[in-house]
């Protein structure tokens, strides 16, 4: 393949495949983003965007966002939620900032909840909110 003449360039906007220079979709012929193939890979995710960012950039799986919250467009509308309930990760972050309360005083309200995963929430969304 090094020596090939091949183009190895790949792009995708997630629904079609384009290879080197391609406009188009090889077998549907749809276009990504019409024209705009061309900054699809201008995007150096390790480097900081200037005047958008100092530091190195980073963003949640959107599935899984930490180890212990979950994202599901079917519950809350797509909010992180803490794993096996229905508590978004930003109400826990709000009983933390705005009304002082560390992880195990927010155990007290939410029973159900690990402690490991209040304290994973918390990070989740302290991160979140330093990007």
């Amino acid at each position: 393949m090094g020596s090939a003449d091949i183009d190895p360039t790949v792009h995708s906007d997630g629904s079609i495949f384009l290879i080197g220079s391609e406009l188009s979709d090889r077998f549907t012929g749809q276009q990504a983003f019409d024209g705009l193939v061309e900054v699809l890979d201008v995007f150096e995710l390790t480097e900081p965007i200037e005047g958008v960012s100092h530091g190195e950039l980073w963003g949640p799986s959107l599935v899984r966002p930490s180890e212990h919250t979950y994202i599901s467009p079917w519950v809350l509308g797509g909010e992180p939620c803490v794993a096996d309930s229905r508590v978004p990760s930003a109400t826990l972050h709000a009983l933390h900032v705005d009304r002082g309360l560390d992880a195990e005083r927010i155990q007290d309200l939410y029973e159900f909840l690990p402690l490991d995963a209040i304290e994973d929430a918390l990070d989740l969304e302290a991160r979140l909110r330093a990007a």
